[in-house]
């Protein structure tokens, strides 16, 4: 009886404490941007732990949006929560709308998206925009693909094994109103290398591609005749359809509208692939008398066969409509919601959720998420500051999701680095009364120097450098900071 009794408290005690964990919340210190719309697209992070954030902006110059202007804004945040460098570019008063980045070969970044005509405010036909920028924040290129008058959109960028890159998006035919799903092959200059659509009696837009492990790449969109359905294409490395899968054909689509969110790739060759919508008529077992809204988790192998599902509806507990997916280095699944993160284990088990981050009366989303080299999460989202007026914020979450979530949106300078450039002896001071370790990397990123600083103010002996550019990175109890410094 007291063996049964213990079993009982026990778990109470976890419910509760499971409980309390999904209802914390914290406050936002900061937020980035101007005063009007920010957005979240894509984001990049870095081994010193900095992210890079791309989306539309219709801040700046900061005058009230008429229509639906908008800019490709980036935007450097380092560890610590400071504003490194910001970047707007694109066409005033016109549509400009940044999908998705990569960190190119050559160490800067690249960032794809649409952009409506010269002299056609708001207006579609449009063309592929691409803007490079430098890890200072300087604009390498601004251009357009163009396609002769035909509409077009970069709706993902992925890299090819020759060193350059591949853009998955949609090519449309205003005319006949048909979405082809179309493919173009660029080099580290955005110069076009070649042009591939696949044309079916369809309305298809690709808006996820990865590069497959045994040759080729996957794509994930969407087919609008029935109603809204996902489709995966795998194509090989010339850009050729090696088949063509309709997921609702697979018996994995359900009788509804359904949004691609993302498809990632595991290191087996697996796919991932997070989809959201809403039902229609057939409704699974499991989300009877539920409301309609659903998503559902799958993983393919490289023949496009599923190996496992799990479906989200309302029934469940925990959130039901997913933004983002990560493969986290312990195998398991980590997904961002509207209004939290979802981890789940290596059998997709929930290990722990945080819902409801910020104190009450604050309205956000959690678009994108994402995990450090030290295991720790991040999530990178929008807050709503006014009418008109959305933000970024970053959030910090520990690897278990167990200890008080810390935020790195704090604009205070913990970490000064003088003098800057130095030839012989670095002085390292923290604004904050902490024993942190501290690592020195070169531009390449290898680990030069390591030790452990247990004052507030700490020189460092850098004779034996060579002359070149540095980080230094130290792990604090506040998080990790990371600074630039020259060696002369």
């Amino acid at each position: 009886m007291k063996k049964k009794f213990y079993i009982s408290l026990l778990a109470c005690l976890v419910l509760f404490f499971y409980k309390a964990l999904s209802q914390q919340n914290y406050t936002l210190q900061s937020s980035y941007g101007g005063d009007y719309m920010e957005e979240v697209a894509s984001i990049i992070p870095n081994q010193f732990n900095d992210l890079v954030i791309i989306g539309p902006t219709s801040s700046f110059p900061s005058i009230p949006p008429i229509g639906i202007n908008a800019q490709f804004y980036v935007t450097k945040i380092t560890s610590p929560g400071n504003q490194s460098w910001g970047v707007v570019e694109g066409d005033l008063d016109e549509l400009d709308l940044p999908f998705a980045a990569i960190e190119t070969y050559d160490n800067k970044y690249l960032a794809v998206g649409y952009a409506s005509y010269q002299g056609t405010p708001n207006q579609i036909p449009g063309d592929i925009r691409l803007l490079k920028i430098d890890e200072d924040g300087n604009i390498v290129y601004s251009k357009l693909i163009e396609y002769g008058g035909v509409t077009s959109a970069g709706r993902d960028i992925c890299y090819t094994p020759d060193g350059n890159y591949l853009i998955t998006g949609e090519r449309i035919d205003s005319f006949a109103w048909k979405h082809y799903p179309l493919l173009t092959k660029i080099n580290e200059n955005g110069d076009v290398i070649w042009t591939k659509d696949y044309k079916q009696d369809t309305i298809v837009s690709t808006y996820r591609i990865r590069q497959a492990h045994d040759g080729g790449y996957f794509a994930l969109g969407q087919n609008s005749v029935y109603l809204s359905n996902s489709v995966l294409v795998r194509y090989s490395e010339d850009g050729e359809v090696l088949w063509w899968k309709d997921l609702r054909d697979m018996g994995e689509g359900y009788d509804g509208i359904e949004m691609i969110y993302d498809l990632e790739i595991d290191s087996e060759g697996n796919l991932f692939i997070i989809v959201n919508g809403h039902f229609t008529t057939y409704i699974p077992l499991a989300c009877l008398n539920q409301a309609a809204e659903f998503s559902y988790l799958l993983e393919m192998n490289p023949s496009g066969e599923v190996i496992k599902r799990k479906i989200f509806c309302s029934s469940n507990a925990g959130p039901t409509v997913f933004n983002d997916l990560v493969i986290t280095t312990d195998g398991g699944i980590f997904l961002s919601s509207r209004i939290g993160v979802l981890k789940l284990n290596a059998d997709w088990e929930t290990e722990w959720q945080l819902d409801n981050i910020f104190e009450e009366g604050i309205e956000y989303q959690v678009k994108k998420i994402g995990q450090f080299e030290d295991n720790s999460f991040y999530g990178v989202g929008e807050v709503v500051k006014g009418d008109n007026n959305t933000d970024y914020f970053i959030v910090r979450i520990p690897e278990d999701g167990v200890n008080s979530v810390t935020t790195i949106l704090n604009n205070k300078e913990i970490l000064s680095v003088y003098p800057n450039p130095a030839s012989n002896i670095l002085t390292i001071e923290l604004s904050i009364p902490d024993i942190a370790e501290y690592k020195i990397y070169d531009i390449t990123g290898q680990l030069i120097h390591q030790s452990t600083i247990k004052t507030p103010t700490t020189t460092i002996d850098i004779t034996s450098l060579a002359v070149g550019i540095y980080v230094i990175q130290l792990q604090t109890q506040q998080g990790v900071v990371s600074k630039k410094f020259v060696k002369q």
